[in-house]
């Protein structure tokens, strides 16, 4: 699912930027594109990603929290 939406956006960037069909037609897609970025779906696409990065954020900046190897003494590895 996710390579066919990769491709569906990537076709229509590339037609986009390399149409030669004129204002026009720049102006239908700029307007379907604007109606697709306002519904629904989208707003809750959009919404998840903000939380998902917000939350990445808010890690970097406390640093890793979790105790992981925390029971367990740090011993250097001597080979033979």
């Amino acid at each position: 699912m996710r390579l066919k939406f990769g491709l569906v956006i990537g076709f229509a960037v590339g037609y986009l930027m390399g149409s030669k069909a004129g204002r026009y037609r720049y102006d239908q897609i700029m307007k379907a594109l604007g109606k697709i970025g306002q519904s629904e779906p989208a707003q809750k696409a959009r919404e998840e990603a903000m939380k998902l990065v917000d939350e990445a954020k808010q890690g970097f900046r406390n640093g890793s929290r979790d105790d992981i190897g925390a029971d367990t003494s740090v011993r250097a590895v001597t080979l033979p």
